[in-house]
């Protein structure tokens, strides 16, 4: 009859034993001293309470490893550059420059965006913008408003006076780099951008009952001043994807610029505009950021 060891405790203490099992028989248990059978029996059943070197040798190796195993995703994300998909979403207050700025104030931007980052901190991505503001400077229907200002709707009445908005829409193909050594992980830092997209904007009208009949149809396009062409963006700004995951956002300085044309006759003017507009803004944009991290793989070391 024999008796088997504490076997896991027996291949912690000595790894080179882990393919070997120590069997102790109760026959020869008799051919010992009582003193060295308790003491081997103790050594083999009670490594740990009877030996703290071994213990320290043994346990706090392994307690470290397993801290390192369950915060691998805290590490990967606080150490490393990683690679992964970004859905943003952003708002901007711009200035208008140029030809632009003849036409309408300030405004505002809303919009979303996707982009991927890489390892090496290369951002790739597309932004679209919708652009809406009220501060419009003309209002191509005054000259055909009457004394009083008022225009003749399809009724033959007065209509009410209108109010003029400026709509638009900016899209964007966007490349950048973030710059490390401010933040909070290697994945974050001062960033610079740029894009080439489309632009358009127009002047908005919204009538407080019917529209005169020179609103309507094909007539509303020639006082509608609507503009678009080819565009470019620069951005300098900080980007941040904090080490929980869940703050993420980016803050920036951002330069718009349009070659832009009109697209229809001015009625009141009565031309065509054949000339390109420089079109340009100068605004801070912020943006909120959900990546989507991909989940990290454990390691077991044995």
């Amino acid at each position: 009859m024999v008796v088997l060891t504490n076997l896991a405790f027996d291949r912690l203490r000595n790894p080179a034993s882990r393919n070997h099992t120590r069997w102790v028989s109760l026959s020869n248990r008799r051919s010992l001293s009582e003193s060295t059978f308790d003491k081997l029996w103790h050594e083999s059943l009670f490594p740990l309470s009877l030996h703290p070197m071994k213990f320290n040798k043994t346990i706090f190796p392994a307690f470290i490893l397993c801290i390192t195993v369950f915060s691998a995703k805290a590490q990967d994300m606080q150490d490393s550059s990683l690679s992964f998909p970004i859905i943003g979403f952003q708002y901007s207050f711009d200035v208008p420059v140029g030809t632009l700025a003849k036409t309408f104030g300030g405004n505002s931007t809303i919009g979303a965006s996707f982009w991927k980052k890489t390892k090496h901190n290369l951002l790739l991505g597309i932004e679209y913008n919708y652009i809406f503001g009220d501060a419009v400077k003309i209002n191509p229907f005054d000259s055909i408003v009457t004394s009083q200002g008022y225009l003749i709707n399809s009724a033959g009445q007065f209509s009410q006076n209108v109010q003029v908005f400026e709509r638009g829409h900016l899209v964007m193909l966007k490349v950048g780099k973030i710059f490390r050594g401010i933040g909070p992980n290697p994945n974050s830092g001062l960033t610079l951008t740029g894009g080439v997209g489309f632009w358009y904007h127009q002047v908005y009208y919204y009538w407080n009952g019917d529209q005169p009949a020179e609103a309507t149809g094909n007539y509303l396009n020639g006082y509608e001043r609507v503009t678009y062409g080819p565009a470019l963006s620069e951005s300098f700004g900080y980007m941040n994807f904090s080490n929980n995951k869940r703050i993420n956002f980016s803050i920036a300085l951002e330069i718009a610029e349009g070659f832009t044309k009109e697209a229809d006759y001015e009625f009141d003017l009565r031309r065509y505009d054949n000339s390109t507009h420089f079109d340009m803004t100068i605004g801070i944009k912020a943006a909120w950021y959900f990546p989507i991290y991909k989940n990290v793989k454990e390691k077991y070391y044995y």
